[in-house]
């Protein structure tokens, strides 16, 4: 691992310090069953950027917002800190398009001339 963090540039390794030290202290304000939902993906000033699985967990986020605020305050001092909430549907599917009728009839025409040549013989 010593060998890895080499290749990876001071200042990046110190951003990523700073958002794994966040994000510990915010899931540590959340409930339980809220903390594994969010995770801390950025910081742009005073702006924190969370990312929550779905709509449903963003929900429960803002609801938690003055504690997760509070304890930023206690943990860096800075008191302006805003919360920014976005969302990922991990379990996304690729978007697939809706079949032609074209390629309908390619797929069911053998299936179509088999059911016929069936029925002729009965």
């Amino acid at each position: 691992m010593d060998q890895l963090t080499k290749l990876i540039p001071q200042h990046l390794q110190k951003e990523l310090m700073v958002l794994n030290r966040l994000n510990r202290t915010v899931v540590a304000a959340l409930p339980p069953p809220v903390q594994p939902h969010v995770r801390v993906t950025g910081i742009k000033g005073s702006t924190l950027h969370l990312t929550t699985d779905n709509q449903s967990w963003a929900s429960q986020l803002r609801y938690h917002e003055n504690q997760i605020v509070a304890a930023l305050f206690e943990q860096t001092g800075r008191a302006d800190w805003k919360i920014r909430i976005r969302t990922h549907n991990r379990a996304t599917r690729p978007h697939t398009p809706a079949p032609t009728a074209a390629t309908e009839t390619q797929r069911i025409s053998p299936a179509r001339s088999r059911l016929r040549n069936l029925l002729k013989k009965l």
